[in-house]
């Protein structure tokens, strides 16, 4: 296995055009050809069709696209690891957040950390949690901050953390919720338009079930921006997640309040595999943690 062939190929891939991946990897296009063609014969079949001026991926083609990103990333993760374990308090933090900006939890504990060791740089991934313990699982990342989901294979290791309370956010001059309550027992939510994300999506069917409803869903968003966005439209009551509700009142026609009843309650905790070799900075962040807060 030739990791630059690899990394050529998908370079190959993502433009669609062999010559203009030349020029950009400064390679002649022979040479790169003659690459491709390696690549066939060593898995038996052909992974790019040819048209007059650009080229596909056939359905080999996007097996080993797949499977080759995931080899490059390990292969650049792997550099990462042993120069940080070698360096220590110097290299790189692999760490995953859920999509979920305004984040004064994450981005203090960041900006806290990125000042008392400067010589530490990132790789953040924003994803779903679920998404964020598949890369954990495939040491694309070494950590993940998530919102714990119903189900957490016991492959992963749990611990510090914060306990966060489910929002209702929405317009002050909505029609469905009044803008001077204290909060919102999730009775109210009944047959109100909301707007949710994909992360939290099974959280809230649960606590809504809970309650002897099914919620009306007007929106799933892959992000809290995208979320509270309906609210500001006045089209939906968003659901998020937070342990600080001023946070999210961000406009001065928006409205945030904890909802109260069954399962309105989320832990957010970090996320490691079990018995991993972890690096010394993925260490040092976590002992970092864990003078900040213990859940």
């Amino acid at each position: 296995m030739n990791i630059e062939h690899y990394k050529n190929f998908i370079k190959i891939a993502d433009l669609g055009n062999i010559s203009n991946a030349a020029k950009t990897l400064l390679i002649a296009q022979p040479s790169l050809s003659k690459q491709i063609k390696m690549l066939e014969q060593e898995f038996g079949a052909p992974l790019l069709k040819r048209n007059a001026r650009n080229v596909e991926l056939t359905p080999a083609g996007e097996i080993f696209y797949e499977k080759a990103r995931l080899i490059c990333e390990l292969n650049s993760s792997c550099h990462d690891e042993i120069n940080s374990n070698i360096l220590g308090s110097r290299g790189k933090l692999r760490i995953g957040l859920t999509i979920s900006y305004p984040d004064p939890f994450a981005e203090d504990l960041l900006r806290d950390f990125s000042e008392q060791y400067p010589d530490i740089n990132y790789d953040i991934r924003e994803a779903s949690s679920v998404q964020l313990l598949n890369l954990v699982k495939n040491n694309i990342i070494e950590i993940a901050l998530i919102r714990k989901p119903l189900y957490v294979n016991p492959i992963f290791k749990l611990f510090n953390g914060i306990e966060e309370n489910f929002m209702a956010v929405y317009h002050k001059n909505n029609p469905w919720l009044p803008a001077d309550a204290e909060s919102i027992p999730v009775q109210m939510l009944r047959d109100v338009p909301l707007s949710i994300s994909y992360g939290l999506r099974e959280r809230i069917e649960q606590m809504f079930n809970e309650a002897g409803f099914e919620p009306l869903i007007l929106s799933v968003n892959s992000s809290r921006i995208t979320t509270l966005m309906w609210t500001h439209f006045n089209k939906a009551v968003g659901i998020v997640t937070t342990n600080n509700f001023k946070n999210l009142e961000t406009a001065p026609t928006a409205v945030c309040r904890p909802i109260t009843g069954v399962n309105t309650k989320v832990q957010r905790q970090f996320a490691v595999l079990k018995n991993a070799n972890l690096s010394s900075v993925a260490k040092t962040f976590l002992d970092f943690v864990s003078t900040r807060t213990a859940l």
